[in-house]
Order: C-alpha cells, then structure tokens, then sequence
C-alpha cells in the first residue's frame, strides 16, 4: 500500500511552510527514517524524515522550492515496486458535530454552517468570528497570498446589517454613537450574532486600506521566518516591561585574552570570541543573580535550574536566529568556543533545528560589528532580560586623582533590558555592575 507523503506541522501554530527542495530523486528507493525533503518552518529548516519505504513518486502538482505550502499538502507517494500512485482527492473527513447556533433576541437564528474544508488555514479567533457573523469560510477566497483567511477578508464577505421586519438589528449603543456621528447604519457591517452591529463594528466599517488585488514587482515576500520574527517581537512587547540600562566596561583584559587565546589555539580548534567569553561570565553571574535568568509564569516566577543555557543571537540571511549554547557554566570556555561557532554556522545556513533553538534563560547579542555602541535589545519572550554588547572603543577617561588630565583606554558598551515586572532596576543595575567587574579582570 502507498505511503503519502505530507507537509508535517513542525510547530503548534504553524499552518504552513516553505518548501525547500527534495533530497531524493523521483524513482530512488527510500527508507524508514531517512531525510526525505526539507522544510522551512516559523524558526527553522529542518531535514523531514520519511515515515516508509518504497519507491518515490512525486504528485503532478509536487511544490517547488521557495514555494509556501499549507500544512497537510500531499506532494508525494512512496510505492511499493511495480504500483503505481493515485492522486484522485482523497475522501473528505466524516463531518464534526455541528456548530451551535447562536441566538440574538429578536432576530433570526442563524443558519449553521458546513464543516470547514481542511484547505481553508484560520485562526481560532478567525473561526469564531466566522460563526459568529455566520460566514462559511469556505467560500472566502484569502486577499493575502499563502492561503489563510484573516479578519478582513470576512469584514468583505459579510453580508450588510441584518435587518428584522424593516428593522436594523444594533446596540444601544452603536445606535447612540452613529446618530452622535452622522454614521448609515445601513451601510455598516455587523460583527455580532446574526450580524448584530456593536460599536467596534462602527470603527471598522470607515474606509481602510485593503490589501492589494496585485502585489508589486519589486515587493519583498513575507516568509515564515519573518513571520515568526515578527511575532516574537509583538509578543515581546505585549508581555513585557522592557527597560534598559547602560554602561562601559574597560576592555583592555578581554583585548588581552582574546590576543593571547588567538596565539595558543591550535589551528585545527576554535579560539574563543568575546561571544563566548561573555558567555561564561553571565553563565556564573546568573548563579548570583537569579532572577535575571527566571521567568514569569503569572502565578508564580520560576528560577534557572541547575543548568544554564544561553541563547547567541545569530545574523542570518533568512533574519534573526537565536541558537542556544547549552550548559555553559559547568563546560570550558574552549568547549562553549567550539559548540557556539558550529551553531552560528549552522544558522547561517539555516540549518537549525527547532530544539537548538529553544529552552535559553537568557540571550547574549552583539551590534559591535556594525560600529553600534549602546542600543535597546528586545526580551527574547518569555525570558526576562538580554544584553547587548557594543562596539570597542578608545574613550577618555580621567587620570588618579592626585593627577589632572584625561587618558584614553579601550572600553566595552553594554546594554542590559530587563522586564520590570519581574526585576527591579537596583537587582538589573547590580548584575550590569558585576558584570564590568567580572569583565574588567578577566584572565
């Protein structure tokens, strides 16, 4: 029997991906467990596995790499030799119970609606909706490319304010604010039960921007790391605090150290970077102050465990990745050195799996390539703090105090955002101040 080949969902929220490419030939016999294709998903390429054997055969319409796929797409068969695949629709999936339908004082029920096609790609709150203002998702076609339907494409397929005997079916309220406003009801689209206007729906109703019926030549895609990325960061915003603190540190023992370990690593190791050198200190800095590595779990704040991960971000091709560096505090700083460059090389190749990705108390990231000194990083959510690490520079600095003048020495820009939900500024400003000392001495 043929075995189908499927777009697996490599994150709960993930509804599709991006195709990277086949890693077998149509025609080469396939084993169990072995890579098969890859994948792109929200945080990374990965190598999908084959779940049979047999021989492979793509499907007439099999994806092209770079191209968006839903999650559940058939794009191939692996067959047994001499049969042949079959790629007539498969059955439809037996019907769930059906939906409730609401009821709205004096109006109309409204009708219930068939069960959802397993193409149609919505979120919970998109469905919802859907049933609340009775649209069957099913006969929307998605403004934006990718195949998922969004709020305002059932904003365009919902029908113009119910009426009941003549009458326009809205709250009190939105009656009150539309005559205080010179608004048509007549022309508003109700958003509640049996399309009940409220009075969100009179603020969505004024004209908005739509999205474009043809995207422009030059318009760059979004992808679904970007995607993901961009979730984080509105994430982060929504649940954190954010504040930031700066200071200098005197680089001259880390200039030191990174000289002399450059000397003494063999050609065929890595030699530490300042990366990693930061990596050890907040490693034991996070063993003094542990809040800074917790995080909020609402009820309650949980403390780093035994083991310290990391997180390094990493600027890739694709957009921001953030390996994480695992057990920092009890390996040696040639072993952090070693696991830490195999995994920026890998994200920037973009060949990162979801679990080298995940599970970091803290992140590390650095703008001082780019001459940047102190900027404000963003909390990697649901951690609470990250530091930022500028670019070295000569800065002055004031001679002993038994001598007048100025002298220049090389010094370290760091940026500490903490959530001040979690951590108050005399807590942050202590582990920054450790922090210099630590860096200050170094060697």
């Amino acid at each position: 029997m043929a075995v189908e080949i499927r777009i697996p969902r490599l994150g709960w929220s993930m509804d599709e991906g991006t195709f990277a490419g086949w890693l077998k030939q149509p025609g080469d016999a396939v084993r169990p467990n072995e890579p098969l294709f890859t994948l792109e998903g929200e945080k990374a390429t990965q190598e999908i596995e084959s779940i049979g054997e047999g021989l492979l055969h793509l499907a007439p319409d099999s994806p092209r790499p770079g191209q968006v796929v839903l999650v559940g797409r058939l794009i191939g068969q692996l067959c047994a030799g001499g049969e042949m695949p079959v790629w007539s629709e498969t059955a439809p999936s037996p019907p769930g119970p059906k939906p409730p339908e609401p009821v709205a004082r004096g109006i109309t029920h409204i009708a219930s609606l068939p069960p959802l096609s397993a193409a149609v790609v919505a979120s919970p709150s998109v469905r919802r909706l859907a049933r609340q203002m009775g649209i069957d998702l099913n006969q929307l076609t998605p403004a934006w490319p990718g195949g998922r339907v969004m709020e305002h494409d059932l904003v365009a397929g919902a029908p113009i304010a119910a009426s009941v005997s003549g009458r326009l079916v809205a709250t009190p309220r939105a009656r009150r604010i539309a005559r205080e406003q010179n608004i048509d009801l007549g022309q508003v689209r109700g958003g509640g039960p049996g399309g009940r206007i409220r009075e969100r729906d009179l603020y969505s109703s004024a004209p908005a921007a739509t999205p474009p019926t043809e995207i422009p030549h030059n318009a760059i895609p979004v992808t679904p790391r970007r995607r993901a990325i961009a979730k984080a960061m509105v994430k982060s915003r929504q649940e954190t605090v954010p504040v930031t603190l700066t200071t200098r540190a005197d680089a001259t023992a880390l200039l030191a150290l990174r000289a002399r370990l450059k000397k003494e690593t063999p050609k065929n190791e890595i030699a530490p970077t300042f990366n990693d050198m930061l990596l050890k200190i907040i490693a034991e800095l996070l063993v003094e102050h542990p809040i800074l590595g917790s995080r909020w779990e609402e009820t309650h704040i949980l403390p780093p465990g035994e083991t310290i991960d990391l997180g390094l971000a990493v600027d890739a091709p694709t957009g921001l990745v953030v390996p994480v560096v695992r057990d920092v505090r009890q390996r040696s700083l040639a072993e952090v050195a070693a696991d830490s460059h195999g995994l920026v090389e890998k994200g920037r190749l973009g060949r990162l799996s979801a679990d080298e990705m995940r599970g970091a108390l803290f992140t590390l990231t650095s703008l001082g390539p780019y001459g940047v000194e102190f900027f404000n990083p963003v909390i990697p959510w649901p951690q609470v703090a990250i530091l930022g690490m500028g670019t070295i520079k000569p800065q002055p600095v004031p001679l002993p105090s038994d001598q007048e003048g100025y002298t220049f020495r090389k010094e370290l820009p760091l940026s500490l955002t903490f959530d001040h939900r979690v951590v108050d500024g005399a807590p942050a400003a202590r582990f920054l101040r450790d922090l210099v000392e630590r860096v200050e001495v170094i060697g």
